[in-house]
């Protein structure tokens, strides 16, 4: 075949990259080749496994392909894009509960944290992926992190109105004093408290009082409780 027409030339770089930066092996990723035509590209021709070919296969969902990569290059589990997304967050943001449980198991890293400091629970969070969310929490992932701007998986959910999510966490250990202590630094310190209150959103309000056991005495910097503003409004 073509292939080996090819490797019959002398010197032929097999790791030889485009002026896109793509090699032969992320070409064949991409274009739905075979899994043996892949096995062909990687015992026979030699091709070496890069970080960038794993975070390929999971960008496109080949799971099978994956495996082929993980199993001879597994230190790859912890390769990140530019986004500081690892393999196991991309399958994450795909909500791909099966390639999710697959990195899981190979000991991928769930609390690896991407550009926002986001972990793969904040992602699930925001997404509303309550499958992916309880692999996560079954996975022991650090349910109490905080992303570059403070926020817990529990607030990220909270300020989404996944309220499905937010009783997975609850269940799941999260504290809910992590809802009660997060302010909105630039927004006069508000807490959730008052951002539902002044975005007018009862739904949320009635939750985080009656369900969250939500503060209402907690003031912002002009020493307004919610009380107050509601008095306003």
């Amino acid at each position: 075949n073509i292939l080996s027409l090819l490797l019959s030339i002398p010197n032929l770089d097999v790791n030889a990259v485009t002026r896109d930066k793509r090699s032969a092996l992320s070409i064949a990723i991409e274009s739905d080749q075979t899994e043996a035509q892949i096995d062909f590209l990687l015992t026979t021709a030699g091709v070496t496994v890069q970080a960038e070919h794993v975070l390929h296969a999971c960008l496109h969902g080949k799971r099978n392909i994956l495996k082929q990569l993980i199993n001879r290059q597994p230190e790859h589990l912890a390769a990140k894009d530019f986004l500081q997304r690892s393999p196991l967050m991309i399958a994450v943001i795909l909500n791909d509960a099966t390639m999710t449980q697959y990195l899981l198991d190979r000991g991928a890293d769930c609390n690896t944290v991407n550009l926002l400091g986001m972990n793969c629970l904040h992602v699930a969070a925001l997404n509303n992926f309550t499958s992916i969310t309880k692999m996560l929490l079954v996975a022991q992932v650090n349910y109490e992190a905080e992303d570059s701007f403070g926020r817990t998986p529990l607030v990220v959910a909270l300020e989404a109105e996944h309220l499905a999510i937010v009783e997975q966490l609850i269940q799941g250990g999260a504290s809910p004093k992590s809802a009660h202590n997060y302010r909105f630094k630039n927004h006069r310190n508000a807490t959730l408290l008052h951002k539902f209150t002044l975005e007018n959103r009862p739904r949320m309000v009635e939750y985080l009082v009656k369900k969250l056991k939500f503060p209402t005495d907690l003031m912002d910097d002009d020493g307004k409780t919610v009380n107050m503003l509601e008095r306003v409004g």
